[in-house]
Protein backbone atom coordinates (compact mmCIF):
# COMPACT_ATOMS: atom_id res chain seq x y z
CA UNK A 1 0.00 0.00 0.00
CA UNK A 2 1.42 3.43 -1.09
CA UNK A 3 0.79 6.23 1.35
CA UNK A 4 2.14 9.69 0.32
CA UNK A 5 0.28 13.15 1.95
CA UNK A 6 -1.94 14.93 -0.08
CA UNK A 7 -2.01 18.26 1.20
CA UNK A 8 1.59 19.67 1.37
CA UNK A 9 2.06 23.62 1.37
CA UNK A 10 4.62 24.05 -1.45
CA UNK A 11 3.31 27.20 -2.31
CA UNK A 12 -0.02 28.29 -3.86
CA UNK A 13 -0.44 28.81 -7.71
CA UNK A 14 -2.86 31.89 -8.70
CA UNK A 15 -3.92 33.38 -11.98
CA UNK A 16 -1.32 36.04 -13.26
CA UNK A 17 -4.56 38.48 -13.32
CA UNK A 18 -4.73 38.22 -9.38
CA UNK A 19 -1.39 38.86 -8.66
CA UNK A 20 -2.07 42.81 -8.53
CA UNK A 21 -4.79 41.74 -6.35
CA UNK A 22 -2.64 40.20 -4.08
CA UNK A 23 -0.04 42.98 -3.92
CA UNK A 24 -2.91 45.72 -3.23
CA UNK A 25 -3.39 43.75 0.24
CA UNK A 26 -0.10 43.76 0.79
CA UNK A 27 0.96 39.73 0.40
CA UNK A 28 4.52 39.07 1.09
CA UNK A 29 3.93 35.10 0.00
CA UNK A 30 6.05 34.31 -2.29
CA UNK A 31 4.23 32.02 -5.41
CA UNK A 32 7.05 29.87 -6.53
CA UNK A 33 7.26 26.16 -8.45
CA UNK A 34 9.86 24.27 -10.17
CA UNK A 35 7.99 25.86 -12.97
CA UNK A 36 5.61 28.23 -11.42
CA UNK A 37 5.57 31.97 -13.17
CA UNK A 38 5.64 35.31 -11.22
CA UNK A 39 3.36 37.50 -12.65
CA UNK A 40 4.54 42.12 -12.92
CA UNK A 41 1.61 43.89 -12.45
CA UNK A 42 0.90 46.19 -15.65
CA UNK A 43 1.92 49.69 -16.18
CA UNK A 44 -0.67 52.62 -16.40
CA UNK A 45 -0.48 53.06 -19.81
CA UNK A 46 -0.28 48.96 -20.67
CA UNK A 47 -3.23 46.59 -21.01
CA UNK A 48 -3.36 43.96 -19.28
CA UNK A 49 -1.23 40.80 -20.24
CA UNK A 50 -3.81 38.19 -22.01
CA UNK A 51 -2.18 34.74 -20.53
CA UNK A 52 -5.04 31.96 -21.06
CA UNK A 53 -2.96 29.34 -19.88
CA UNK A 54 -2.01 31.07 -16.38
CA UNK A 55 -5.71 31.53 -15.73
CA UNK A 56 -6.46 27.50 -16.21
CA UNK A 57 -3.78 27.40 -13.65
CA UNK A 58 -4.91 25.69 -10.33
CA UNK A 59 -3.25 24.09 -6.93
CA UNK A 60 -4.44 20.22 -8.54
CA UNK A 61 -2.21 20.75 -11.44
CA UNK A 62 0.90 19.88 -8.78
CA UNK A 63 -1.02 16.88 -8.07
CA UNK A 64 -0.83 14.04 -11.05
CA UNK A 65 -3.23 10.30 -10.17
CA UNK A 66 -0.60 7.59 -10.02
CA UNK A 67 0.65 5.74 -12.27
CA UNK A 68 0.04 8.05 -14.83
CA UNK A 69 3.81 9.93 -14.77
CA UNK A 70 4.76 12.25 -17.54
CA UNK A 71 6.72 10.75 -20.43
CA UNK A 72 10.47 11.61 -19.88
CA UNK A 73 11.22 11.56 -23.60
CA UNK A 74 8.97 14.28 -24.31
CA UNK A 75 8.88 16.16 -20.95
CA UNK A 76 11.43 17.26 -18.62
CA UNK A 77 11.43 15.39 -15.01
CA UNK A 78 8.64 17.76 -13.48
CA UNK A 79 6.24 16.47 -16.34
CA UNK A 80 6.44 20.20 -18.75
CA UNK A 81 7.28 20.15 -22.30
CA UNK A 82 10.88 21.08 -23.39
CA UNK A 83 11.22 24.62 -24.11
CA UNK A 84 11.00 26.02 -28.22
CA UNK A 85 13.96 27.98 -29.05
CA UNK A 86 11.92 30.23 -31.40
CA UNK A 87 11.78 33.62 -30.28
CA UNK A 88 13.95 33.56 -27.20
CA UNK A 89 16.92 34.28 -26.45
CA UNK A 90 18.99 32.50 -22.71
CA UNK A 91 21.40 34.09 -20.83
CA UNK A 92 23.85 32.22 -18.96
CA UNK A 93 25.11 33.14 -15.73
CA UNK A 94 27.54 30.66 -13.99
CA UNK A 95 24.94 29.19 -11.80
CA UNK A 96 21.50 29.77 -13.38
CA UNK A 97 19.89 30.27 -16.66
CA UNK A 98 17.62 33.28 -17.21
CA UNK A 99 14.90 32.88 -19.99
CA UNK A 100 13.99 35.97 -21.47
CA UNK A 101 11.13 35.97 -24.09
CA UNK A 102 10.32 38.68 -26.68
CA UNK A 103 6.87 39.12 -25.77
CA UNK A 104 6.01 42.03 -24.50
CA UNK A 105 3.73 40.83 -22.12
CA UNK A 106 6.06 41.09 -18.80
CA UNK A 107 5.71 37.29 -18.14
CA UNK A 108 9.49 36.34 -16.55
CA UNK A 109 9.51 32.89 -16.47
CA UNK A 110 12.28 31.34 -13.47
CA UNK A 111 13.62 27.79 -13.67
CA UNK A 112 13.97 26.68 -10.03
CA UNK A 113 16.18 23.62 -9.49
CA UNK A 114 14.52 19.95 -8.69
CA UNK A 115 14.57 19.35 -4.67
CA UNK A 116 17.03 17.18 -3.84
CA UNK A 117 15.72 13.07 -2.34
CA UNK A 118 17.31 11.88 0.75
CA UNK A 119 18.47 8.01 0.27
CA UNK A 120 16.86 5.10 2.41
CA UNK A 121 18.02 5.04 5.60
CA UNK A 122 18.21 0.86 5.80
CA UNK A 123 19.22 0.13 2.34
CA UNK A 124 19.32 -3.36 1.70
CA UNK A 125 22.98 -3.43 0.05
CA UNK A 126 23.00 -7.12 -0.62
CA UNK A 127 26.43 -7.25 -2.65
CA UNK A 128 27.37 -6.20 1.15
CA UNK A 129 25.59 -8.84 2.28
CA UNK A 130 27.07 -11.51 -0.18
CA UNK A 131 30.48 -10.35 0.43
CA UNK A 132 30.34 -10.53 4.40
CA UNK A 133 29.10 -14.23 3.82
CA UNK A 134 32.34 -15.11 1.52
CA UNK A 135 34.48 -13.21 4.45
CA UNK A 136 32.62 -15.81 7.11
CA UNK A 137 33.34 -18.96 4.72
CA UNK A 138 36.99 -17.82 4.25
CA UNK A 139 37.28 -17.35 8.24
CA UNK A 140 35.33 -20.81 8.76
CA UNK A 141 37.90 -22.74 6.84
CA UNK A 142 40.48 -21.12 8.34
CA UNK A 143 39.70 -22.21 11.63
CA UNK A 144 39.47 -25.67 10.38
CA UNK A 145 42.34 -25.31 9.00
CA UNK A 146 43.93 -24.17 12.24
CA UNK A 147 42.86 -27.11 13.85
CA UNK A 148 43.74 -29.72 11.35
CA UNK A 149 47.68 -28.85 12.41
CA UNK A 150 47.20 -28.60 15.86
CA UNK A 151 45.84 -32.14 15.83
CA UNK A 152 49.21 -33.39 15.52
CA UNK A 153 50.87 -31.07 18.02
CA UNK A 154 48.11 -32.26 21.01
CA UNK A 155 49.93 -33.69 23.71
CA UNK A 156 49.72 -37.30 24.31
CA UNK A 157 47.13 -38.02 26.90
CA UNK A 158 48.75 -41.17 27.90
CA UNK A 159 51.50 -38.70 29.15
CA UNK A 160 50.42 -35.63 29.66
CA UNK A 161 46.95 -35.43 32.10
CA UNK A 162 44.53 -32.50 31.97
CA UNK A 163 45.57 -29.29 33.58
CA UNK A 164 43.87 -28.16 37.13
CA UNK A 165 40.75 -26.35 36.37
CA UNK A 166 38.26 -25.84 39.51
CA UNK A 167 35.20 -26.91 37.63
CA UNK A 168 36.63 -30.62 36.03
CA UNK A 169 38.72 -31.34 39.31
CA UNK A 170 35.27 -31.37 41.15
CA UNK A 171 32.45 -32.54 38.49
CA UNK A 172 32.46 -35.62 36.73
CA UNK A 173 32.55 -35.84 33.43
CA UNK A 174 29.41 -37.15 31.49
CA UNK A 175 29.97 -37.71 27.98
CA UNK A 176 26.43 -37.54 26.69
CA UNK A 177 25.81 -33.73 28.15
CA UNK A 178 27.96 -33.09 25.15
CA UNK A 179 25.37 -33.78 22.93
CA UNK A 180 22.86 -32.13 24.77
CA UNK A 181 24.52 -28.89 24.54
CA UNK A 182 25.38 -29.63 20.86
CA UNK A 183 21.08 -29.96 20.26
CA UNK A 184 20.54 -27.17 22.24
CA UNK A 185 23.19 -25.12 20.05
CA UNK A 186 20.94 -26.40 16.97
CA UNK A 187 17.97 -25.34 18.58
CA UNK A 188 19.63 -21.89 18.82
CA UNK A 189 21.18 -21.13 15.93
CA UNK A 190 17.97 -22.02 13.71
CA UNK A 191 15.84 -19.79 15.49
CA UNK A 192 18.04 -17.05 15.24
CA UNK A 193 18.12 -17.81 11.64
CA UNK A 194 14.53 -17.48 11.41
CA UNK A 195 14.37 -14.07 13.09
CA UNK A 196 16.45 -12.78 11.21
CA UNK A 197 14.98 -13.92 7.99
CA UNK A 198 11.76 -12.57 8.91
CA UNK A 199 13.32 -9.37 9.76
CA UNK A 200 12.44 -5.95 7.48
CA UNK A 201 16.02 -5.17 7.33
CA UNK A 202 17.22 -9.02 7.27
CA UNK A 203 20.09 -7.91 5.04
CA UNK A 204 21.76 -5.49 7.63
CA UNK A 205 21.29 -7.86 10.05
CA UNK A 206 22.48 -10.80 8.69
CA UNK A 207 25.57 -8.56 7.51
CA UNK A 208 26.24 -7.91 10.70
CA UNK A 209 26.29 -11.61 12.04
CA UNK A 210 28.09 -12.82 9.11
CA UNK A 211 31.07 -9.95 10.20
CA UNK A 212 31.04 -10.35 13.99
CA UNK A 213 31.30 -14.49 13.30
CA UNK A 214 34.52 -13.99 10.79
CA UNK A 215 36.11 -12.03 13.51
CA UNK A 216 35.22 -14.29 16.04
CA UNK A 217 36.46 -17.65 14.03
CA UNK A 218 39.65 -15.65 12.77
CA UNK A 219 40.45 -14.81 16.72
CA UNK A 220 39.95 -18.80 17.64
CA UNK A 221 41.80 -20.01 15.05
CA UNK A 222 44.90 -17.80 16.52
CA UNK A 223 44.38 -18.56 20.02
CA UNK A 224 44.37 -22.59 19.22
CA UNK A 225 47.47 -22.36 16.99
CA UNK A 226 49.42 -20.38 19.16
CA UNK A 227 48.81 -22.23 22.44
CA UNK A 228 47.87 -26.21 22.44
CA UNK A 229 46.74 -27.15 25.63
CA UNK A 230 46.23 -30.74 26.86
CA UNK A 231 42.94 -32.54 26.04
CA UNK A 232 40.56 -32.06 28.74
CA UNK A 233 38.21 -34.79 28.70
CA UNK A 234 39.49 -38.23 29.35
CA UNK A 235 36.97 -40.25 27.61
CA UNK A 236 36.49 -38.31 24.30
CA UNK A 237 37.49 -39.98 21.22
CA UNK A 238 40.46 -38.59 19.29
CA UNK A 239 41.64 -39.72 15.81
CA UNK A 240 45.00 -41.15 15.51
CA UNK A 241 48.06 -38.75 14.35
CA UNK A 242 49.12 -39.68 11.12
CA UNK A 243 52.69 -37.54 11.87
CA UNK A 244 52.23 -35.41 8.63
CA UNK A 245 50.49 -31.91 7.45
CA UNK A 246 50.52 -32.49 3.84
CA UNK A 247 48.19 -29.87 2.49
CA UNK A 248 46.19 -32.90 0.99
CA UNK A 249 46.07 -34.52 4.60
CA UNK A 250 44.70 -31.28 5.73
CA UNK A 251 42.30 -30.62 2.89
CA UNK A 252 40.58 -34.16 3.91
CA UNK A 253 39.97 -33.35 7.74
CA UNK A 254 38.82 -29.58 6.47
CA UNK A 255 36.31 -31.37 4.25
CA UNK A 256 35.35 -34.22 6.96
CA UNK A 257 34.95 -30.96 9.88
CA UNK A 258 32.94 -29.47 7.01
CA UNK A 259 30.20 -31.84 6.44
CA UNK A 260 29.42 -31.98 9.94
CA UNK A 261 29.28 -28.24 10.41
CA UNK A 262 32.02 -28.80 13.52
CA UNK A 263 29.69 -30.78 15.32
CA UNK A 264 30.81 -34.06 17.25
CA UNK A 265 27.33 -35.07 17.85
CA UNK A 266 27.17 -36.65 13.93
CA UNK A 267 30.43 -38.30 14.43
CA UNK A 268 32.58 -36.22 12.21
CA UNK A 269 34.72 -34.04 15.08
CA UNK A 270 37.06 -36.45 15.98
CA UNK A 271 40.21 -33.98 15.85
CA UNK A 272 41.44 -32.51 19.15
CA UNK A 273 42.94 -28.87 20.00
CA UNK A 274 40.24 -26.43 19.98
CA UNK A 275 40.05 -25.17 23.37
CA UNK A 276 41.29 -21.68 23.31
CA UNK A 277 38.42 -20.70 23.17
CA UNK A 278 35.18 -22.33 23.00
CA UNK A 279 33.23 -22.44 19.99
CA UNK A 280 30.50 -23.79 21.38
CA UNK A 281 29.54 -20.77 23.91
CA UNK A 282 30.78 -18.27 21.02
CA UNK A 283 27.50 -19.59 19.18
CA UNK A 284 25.20 -20.20 22.14
CA UNK A 285 25.98 -16.53 23.49
CA UNK A 286 26.00 -14.71 19.83
CA UNK A 287 22.37 -16.70 19.12
CA UNK A 288 21.24 -15.08 22.19
CA UNK A 289 22.71 -11.62 21.65
CA UNK A 290 21.03 -11.02 18.36
CA UNK A 291 17.67 -12.55 19.34
CA UNK A 292 17.38 -10.45 22.05
CA UNK A 293 18.38 -7.07 19.78
CA UNK A 294 16.49 -7.60 16.98
CA UNK A 295 13.22 -9.06 18.02
CA UNK A 296 10.68 -6.56 19.89
CA UNK A 297 11.31 -6.02 23.76
CA UNK A 298 8.02 -6.78 24.61
CA UNK A 299 9.03 -10.63 24.03
CA UNK A 300 10.72 -10.26 26.72
CA UNK A 301 9.78 -14.07 27.79
CA UNK A 302 11.18 -15.02 24.59
CA UNK A 303 14.65 -13.24 25.32
CA UNK A 304 14.98 -14.93 29.06
CA UNK A 305 13.95 -18.68 27.26
CA UNK A 306 17.32 -18.09 25.05
CA UNK A 307 18.95 -16.85 27.26
CA UNK A 308 18.38 -19.76 29.79
CA UNK A 309 18.56 -21.99 27.26
CA UNK A 310 21.91 -20.69 26.49
CA UNK A 311 22.83 -21.14 30.06
CA UNK A 312 22.01 -24.65 29.95
CA UNK A 313 23.96 -25.34 26.71
CA UNK A 314 27.10 -24.06 28.82
CA UNK A 315 26.43 -25.69 31.87
CA UNK A 316 26.10 -29.34 29.79
CA UNK A 317 29.53 -28.29 27.89
CA UNK A 318 31.10 -28.34 31.28
CA UNK A 319 29.56 -31.65 32.40
CA UNK A 320 31.06 -33.30 29.24
CA UNK A 321 34.55 -31.77 29.90
CA UNK A 322 34.85 -30.77 26.55
CA UNK A 323 36.15 -27.48 27.37
CA UNK A 324 38.22 -26.00 30.24
CA UNK A 325 36.63 -23.15 32.41
CA UNK A 326 39.07 -20.75 31.09
CA UNK A 327 37.94 -21.66 27.30
CA UNK A 328 34.12 -20.29 28.27
CA UNK A 329 35.26 -17.43 30.19
CA UNK A 330 37.27 -16.08 27.44
CA UNK A 331 34.92 -17.21 24.68
CA UNK A 332 32.08 -15.07 26.74
CA UNK A 333 33.92 -11.99 26.82
CA UNK A 334 35.45 -12.22 23.25
CA UNK A 335 31.74 -12.21 21.59
CA UNK A 336 30.00 -9.74 24.05
CA UNK A 337 32.71 -6.87 23.70
CA UNK A 338 32.75 -7.60 19.43
CA UNK A 339 28.94 -7.55 19.21
CA UNK A 340 28.40 -4.56 21.52
CA UNK A 341 31.39 -2.77 20.42
CA UNK A 342 30.43 -3.50 16.65
CA UNK A 343 26.72 -2.37 17.36
CA UNK A 344 27.69 0.90 19.14
CA UNK A 345 29.59 1.90 16.26
CA UNK A 346 26.84 1.35 14.01
CA UNK A 347 23.78 2.75 16.10
CA UNK A 348 25.53 6.33 16.24
CA UNK A 349 26.25 8.38 13.48
CA UNK A 350 28.83 10.53 14.95
CA UNK A 351 31.14 7.05 15.87
CA UNK A 352 31.36 6.50 12.23
CA UNK A 353 34.20 8.93 11.23
CA UNK A 354 37.55 9.13 12.60
CA UNK A 355 38.08 11.46 15.19
CA UNK A 356 40.75 11.57 18.17
CA UNK A 357 37.90 11.50 20.87
CA UNK A 358 36.46 8.16 18.68
CA UNK A 359 38.86 5.77 20.50
CA UNK A 360 36.55 2.83 18.86
CA UNK A 361 37.81 4.21 15.91
CA UNK A 362 41.22 2.29 16.35
CA UNK A 363 40.08 -0.85 16.00
CA UNK A 364 42.22 -2.55 13.69
CA UNK A 365 38.70 -3.26 11.24
CA UNK A 366 37.38 0.05 11.48
CA UNK A 367 37.97 0.86 8.06
CA UNK A 368 36.36 -2.46 6.85
CA UNK A 369 33.06 -1.02 9.65
CA UNK A 370 32.78 1.41 7.46
CA UNK A 371 32.49 0.32 4.33
CA UNK A 372 29.70 -2.39 5.16
CA UNK A 373 27.80 -0.07 7.70
CA UNK A 374 28.56 3.77 6.47
CA UNK A 375 25.19 3.96 4.73
CA UNK A 376 22.93 2.50 7.60
CA UNK A 377 21.43 5.65 9.12
CA UNK A 378 20.63 4.58 12.99
CA UNK A 379 19.56 2.24 15.16
CA UNK A 380 17.49 -0.77 13.62
CA UNK A 381 14.06 -0.68 13.97
CA UNK A 382 12.68 -4.39 15.60
CA UNK A 383 10.26 -4.35 12.80
CA UNK A 384 8.88 -7.52 10.83
CA UNK A 385 7.65 -8.43 7.44
CA UNK A 386 7.09 -11.74 5.00
CA UNK A 387 10.26 -11.77 2.55
CA UNK A 388 8.50 -13.94 -0.02
CA UNK A 389 6.26 -12.98 -2.70
CA UNK A 390 3.48 -15.98 -1.46
CA UNK A 391 1.11 -16.85 -0.58
CA UNK A 392 -1.03 -13.71 -1.17
CA UNK A 393 -2.71 -14.05 1.47
CA UNK A 394 -0.06 -12.83 3.90
CA UNK A 395 0.48 -9.12 1.91
CA UNK A 396 -1.83 -6.47 0.98
CA UNK A 397 -4.54 -7.29 -1.62
CA UNK A 398 -3.22 -5.53 -4.37
CA UNK A 399 0.60 -3.95 -4.12
CA UNK A 400 -0.98 -1.61 -7.39
CA UNK A 401 -3.61 -0.33 -4.72
CA UNK A 402 -3.79 2.74 -2.74
CA UNK A 403 -4.60 2.97 1.00
CA UNK A 404 -8.49 2.67 0.27
CA UNK A 405 -7.74 -0.09 -1.80
CA UNK A 406 -8.19 1.86 -5.16
CA UNK A 407 -5.75 1.48 -8.12
CA UNK A 408 -4.87 5.08 -8.24
CA UNK A 409 -4.50 7.91 -5.39
CA UNK A 410 -2.95 11.17 -5.85
CA UNK A 411 0.43 12.03 -4.65
CA UNK A 412 3.11 15.06 -5.38
CA UNK A 413 5.16 14.15 -8.16
CA UNK A 414 8.17 15.83 -6.47
CA UNK A 415 8.38 13.46 -4.09
CA UNK A 416 9.85 9.78 -3.58
CA UNK A 417 6.52 7.28 -2.95
CA UNK A 418 6.63 5.13 0.97
CA UNK A 419 5.26 1.88 0.89
CA UNK A 420 3.87 0.33 3.87
CA UNK A 421 1.66 -2.90 4.77
CA UNK A 422 -1.78 -1.95 5.62
CA UNK A 423 -2.19 -5.19 7.71
CA UNK A 424 0.44 -3.70 9.87
CA UNK A 425 -2.25 -1.33 11.32
CA UNK A 426 -5.23 -3.45 11.25
CA UNK A 427 -8.69 -2.75 9.17
CA UNK A 428 -7.93 0.69 7.39
CA UNK A 429 -6.48 2.36 10.85
CA UNK A 430 -3.27 4.40 11.22
CA UNK A 431 -1.54 5.75 14.16
CA UNK A 432 1.56 7.40 14.01
CA UNK A 433 3.64 9.04 16.61
CA UNK A 434 6.16 11.86 15.44
CA UNK A 435 8.23 14.86 17.33
CA UNK A 436 10.03 18.56 16.31
CA UNK A 437 12.26 21.17 17.13
CA UNK A 438 12.41 24.52 16.44
CA UNK A 439 14.57 23.28 13.87
CA UNK A 440 13.99 19.87 12.83
CA UNK A 441 11.53 17.02 12.32
CA UNK A 442 11.57 13.38 13.21
CA UNK A 443 10.76 10.84 11.21
CA UNK A 444 7.34 9.42 11.89
CA UNK A 445 7.29 6.36 13.47
CA UNK A 446 4.33 3.70 12.58
CA UNK A 447 2.65 2.15 15.67
CA UNK A 448 0.03 -0.85 16.30
CA UNK A 449 -3.27 0.02 17.24
CA UNK A 450 -2.63 -0.67 20.69
CA UNK A 451 -0.88 1.41 21.86
CA UNK A 452 0.20 0.57 25.73
CA UNK A 453 2.69 1.84 28.37
CA UNK A 454 4.75 -1.20 27.62
CA UNK A 455 5.34 -0.13 23.77
CA UNK A 456 5.74 4.02 23.96
CA UNK A 457 9.29 3.57 25.74
CA UNK A 458 10.34 0.88 22.77
CA UNK A 459 8.90 3.45 20.35
CA UNK A 460 10.88 6.68 22.52
CA UNK A 461 14.27 4.25 22.11
CA UNK A 462 13.47 3.07 18.54
CA UNK A 463 13.30 7.05 17.78
CA UNK A 464 13.96 9.83 19.86
CA UNK A 465 16.79 8.32 21.55
CA UNK A 466 18.63 8.10 18.18
CA UNK A 467 17.44 11.90 17.13
CA UNK A 468 19.06 12.54 20.76
CA UNK A 469 22.18 11.07 20.13
CA UNK A 470 22.84 12.74 17.05
CA UNK A 471 22.23 15.90 18.12
CA UNK A 472 23.70 15.52 21.68
CA UNK A 473 25.08 19.13 21.56
CA UNK A 474 21.70 21.29 21.47
CA UNK A 475 19.89 21.30 25.24
CA UNK A 476 16.73 19.65 24.17
CA UNK A 477 13.41 19.30 26.22
CA UNK A 478 10.62 16.71 25.77
CA UNK A 479 7.28 18.10 26.29
CA UNK A 480 4.55 15.42 25.59
CA UNK A 481 0.71 15.40 27.22
CA UNK A 482 -0.74 13.43 30.03
CA UNK A 483 -1.69 10.40 28.84
CA UNK A 484 -2.10 7.84 30.60
CA UNK A 485 0.73 6.24 28.69
CA UNK A 486 3.25 8.81 28.54
CA UNK A 487 3.20 9.25 32.56
CA UNK A 488 2.91 5.31 33.02
CA UNK A 489 5.61 4.37 35.65
CA UNK A 490 7.15 2.53 33.30
CA UNK A 491 7.33 5.17 31.18
CA UNK A 492 8.75 7.82 33.55
CA UNK A 493 11.09 5.00 34.32
CA UNK A 494 12.55 5.12 30.89
CA UNK A 495 12.67 8.48 30.18
CA UNK A 496 14.81 8.56 33.84
CA UNK A 497 17.14 5.94 32.30
CA UNK A 498 17.81 7.66 28.87
CA UNK A 499 18.47 10.86 30.63
CA UNK A 500 15.47 12.58 28.84
CA UNK A 501 14.56 15.92 30.63
CA UNK A 502 10.95 16.23 30.22
CA UNK A 503 9.09 20.22 30.47
CA UNK A 504 7.16 19.76 33.53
Amino acid sequence: MVLEPKFVDYGSIHPTADVPQLQQHNSSHALLSPRSVLSLPPLDDEEPPNTSKGTNMTQGDLYQRQPLLPNPGKADKWGHNAHSSSGQEYYEDEDDIIQKTNESNGVIKINMPPPTREEPRFPQERWKTLLAAIIMAFNFVLTLISLSLVHERVPDRKVYGPLPDVFLDNVPAFDWALDVSEYIIIVCVNSCIISIFFHKHRFIVFRRMFLIMSLLYMYRSITMYVTVLPIASKTYFCSPKSNETSPLTVAKRVLSLMSGFGLSVNGKHVYCGDFIYSGHTVILVLSYLFIAEYTPKKLYPLHWFYWVLGVIGVVMLQLSHGHYTVDVVLAYFVTTRIFWTYHTLANNVNLKQHSPNNLLGREWWFCFFLYFEGNVGGPIPRQFDWPLPWPRRFHSKSRDNGPDEFNCYWRDLRKEPQYFSKRNFGSGTLKVWGAFTKTEVLTLAYLSTQMNSREYPDVLEEDLISFLNNNNNQQLLFQQDNGEKHVSRKSIRSFEVQNIDLLE
